[in-house]
């Protein structure tokens, strides 16, 4: 059953109204960011990011397990992981490295979704009577957009990219570049290009090692090319990263 909610905004301060005090509807919640941010994306860069939807967290799992497993197979592919056992006790090992790992996000976009890490559940909170919702929750959403601008302005599915460097033989290392550069670009997005699409959005410190390095090459990419280039990185993310290595 979907849950109706509504999000009333006072200021900097977001929390939603008319909601029980035993349920907390998550997924809801970032529906209705999603449906806030999206239309203004689309506006401020002049495409059209589809349809989403919110997926909740034993979904997440299964992508996680799903991403990991694809992983697996393409580093034994190109002889850089050798397991040496079954299909069924590697499998278990996905699942152990899955779930000892899972709660490190809060959310995660995945062709025309957004999946909830168990993190999500930190980023809103009971508080005399309300339930508030973090500003973090809000840069998640708008990060995740950013991934799927990156699809629109590439004009395939990081999927699809993932799947041609796998028909390509790409080494790990590669993919973690792409990775890196698809990271970096969704960073800068909510960092600097939409930071000012709401009072709520805020920049982050603490980011993964791989964002980081990622939103630096962008940056180094828009002083030598101008801001205008920015759209073309999805494209050109291969050229860029043999000249900012």
């Amino acid at each position: 059953m979907v849950v109706m909610v509504r999000l009333l905004r006072v200021g900097s301060e977001l929390h939603v109204q008319d909601t029980p005090h035993d349920t907390v509807p998550l997924l809801e919640i970032v529906q209705e960011l999603v449906d806030f941010y999206k239309p203004q994306i689309e506006q401020a860069c002049k495409v059209c990011l589809g349809a989403f939807a919110v997926n909740d967290s034993p979904a997440y799992r299964l992508l996680m397990a799903k991403e990991l497993r694809k992983s697996l197979a393409n580093a034994e592919k190109t002889g850089e992981f050798v397991s040496g056992i079954d299909d069924a006790t590697k499998e278990r090992a996905i699942f152990k490295v899955v779930d000892a790992g899972c709660g490190s996000e809060a959310l995660r976009y995945s062709e025309g979704i957004i999946y909830l890490g168990p993190k999500a559940d930190e980023l809103v909170e009971k508080k005399e009577g309300k339930v508030l919702v973090c500003p973090l929750l809000d840069v998640g959403v708008v990060h995740e957009l950013s991934h799927r601008l990156w699809e629109v302005l590439r004009g395939q599915t990081i999927e699809q990219d993932l799947n041609e460097l796998e028909k390509k033989g790409a080494s790990l290392n590669k993919h973690r570049i792409y990775r890196m550069w698809n990271e970096g670009f969704a960073t800068f997005c909510h960092d600097q290009v939409f930071v000012g699409l709401d009072e709520r959005l805020q920049q982050v410190a603490d980011l993964p090692l791989m964002y980081v390095e990622g939103a630096n090459k962008v940056v180094r990419v828009l002083e030598k090319y101008g801001a205008s280039h920015l759209t073309r990185i999805p494209r050109d993310w291969e050229q860029l990263s043999k000249e900012f290595e």
